[in-house]
């Protein structure tokens, strides 16, 4: 392999999952300075259980099915911004069982700079996306209906039977 070609470009776009992480890696990395600017204690996994508390009080189940991830996952944030004391777990006068979650005020003041801030990420990654003539969230949005129609594995096992 000539040393400027990278192991990336020799099996492109073979190496597409890891590229796209490294880009998110890079994206947060690169933003973090502007969510300290902004005055955000919200961990950038947190922001969208952050987010969906704003509208309304909800468990860690509900907030996982609203969201589409795990009920782990949710738990994690979830005791990501109790340490910084933007929710509170509360009573349910209607169901015992049920413990639902709502923003503190200091929540409420995040989630209104978190708002702010990604109306400005929305102008930048516009920006970023007319700068290189794609729209990367509609072609995520495309990718991920394109594997729902046929996952990844069978896409990848039909190929192997044609490669020598």
């Amino acid at each position: 392999m000539p040393e400027s070609e990278s192991l990336f470009d020799t099996y492109a776009p073979a190496f597409f999952a890891r590229r796209a992480s490294m880009l998110v890696d890079k994206i947060i990395s690169q933003g973090g300075a502007s969510m300290q600017a902004f005055g955000l204690k919200s961990p950038v996994p947190a922001i969208s259980t952050l987010l969906v508390l704003r509208k309304a009080e909800l468990s860690v189940t509900e907030i996982a099915t609203h969201l589409g991830v795990t009920h782990a996952a949710i738990i994690k944030n979830v005791r990501l911004l109790e340490r910084e004391g933007l929710v509170e777990r509360i009573s349910d006068d209607r169901d015992a069982r049920r413990k639902p979650l709502r923003l503190t005020a200091g929540g409420q003041e995040e989630s209104v700079r978190t708002a702010a801030f990604l109306a400005a990420a929305q102008t930048a990654y516009r920006q970023i996306f007319e700068e290189i003539g794609v729209d990367m969230d509609a072609a995520i949005v495309r990718m991920e209906a394109a594997l729902e129609r046929q996952s990844f594995d069978l896409r990848l096992r039909e190929a192997a039977e044609k490669v020598p």
